[in-house]
Parts: structure tokens; C-alpha cells; sequence
């Protein structure tokens, strides 16, 4: 945790200002972590939601389907 410059308190990494004495905090307090000019990490892409939903629906449209077929056949008549 970083600490004040002026009342040497415990800073919260998400303070813009000290709030025991008012003191800006420096931007080396911040952890690279929050800090907008911080570099992002890029996250592998991976199996995407639609793709999964798409699956699934196909799936259990042709669960129902069948289902419908055989509900028809069993009581047609």
C-alpha cells in the first residue's frame, strides 16, 4: 500500500486525494494496475457465449422436433 506524502497515512489505491489531509496523490501511488496510461493485458479469445447458445439451440430445437414427430405419430388417429 502506498502512503501519503504529506501525513504519511495508508492510501487506498483507488484515492485521487489523501482523505486525512487533503494531499493529491502522486501518480507513482497508484498501482500500474489502475492507472489509465497503464499498459492492458490482452486476453486470449476463447470459446465464445453465442457459439455455445448457437449449439444448444440447434440441439434442443431437434430434441423438440423429434419429440413433436413422435407425439403426432402416437396419437394420430
Amino acid at each position: 500500500m502506498a502512503e501519503c506524502s504529506n501525513c504519511g497515512a495508508t492510501l487506498d489505491p483507488a484515492w485521487k486525494f489523501c482523505i486525512h489531509c487533503g494531499t493529491a496523490v502522486a501518480s507513482q501511488a497508484i498501482p500500474s494496475a489502475i492507472r489509465p496510461d497503464a499498459p492492458v493485458e490482452q486476453k486470449k479469445p476463447g470459446p465464445s457465449l453465442f457459439t455455445t447458445l448457437s449449439i444448444l439451440a440447434i440441439l434442443l430445437g431437434l430434441l423438440i422436433g423429434a419429440a413433436t414427430v413422435v407425439f403426432i405419430i402416437t396419437h394420430a388417429g
